[in-house]
């Protein structure tokens, strides 16, 4: 039994695989889970559209990466945070307080979990945060942390 797997399956294969499978197990294990469905040829051509579709949106968010990665050049993001007189912060940033201030006031969009901390941030001053945008594009841009004058 030919079938077309709709999600990563441990030890048979990725998503959008065809897979020749035994018809007990594809019939009372994959579809009856819902993770494939018959490789019919109607199913064939949907799956071609699916994955030009995706190679589509690929393309798109890695050309997107491309061009954050040349706003990030050169790029210093300054930021107030409230902190006592030897500049010690009240509370340590973390890369969530980072992407609010990125989006406020740059209208970059970028998850937190593509920013990396090499250690907390308690301190005023300079900072340099690394990022991650997938597609192999990585590199780092400077945080200037200033105290928020009472």
């Amino acid at each position: 039994m030919k079938v077309i797997l709709t999600q990563q399956v441990p030890h048979v294969g990725e998503a959008f695989e065809i897979k020749d499978v035994a018809d007990g197990f594809g019939r009372n294990f994959l579809l009856a889970r819902g993770v494939a469905v018959l490789a019919t040829p109607e199913e064939l051509t949907k799956l071609e559209a699916r994955k030009a579709q995706l190679a589509a949106k690929s393309e798109l968010d890695k050309q997107t990466a491309q061009e954050l990665k040349t706003k990030f050049a050169g790029f210093k993001l300054a930021m107030q945070a409230d902190a006592n007189d030897k500049g010690t912060l009240f509370a340590a940033l973390t890369t969530k307080d980072i992407v609010k201030a990125l989006t406020a006031e740059h209208g970059i969009k970028i998850k937190a979990s593509s920013l990396t901390i090499k250690k907390p941030i308690k301190e005023v001053g300079p900072h340099e945060i690394a990022y991650d945008l997938g597609f192999g594009i990585t590199g780092t841009f400077q945080l200037d942390i200033t105290s928020r004058a009472s």
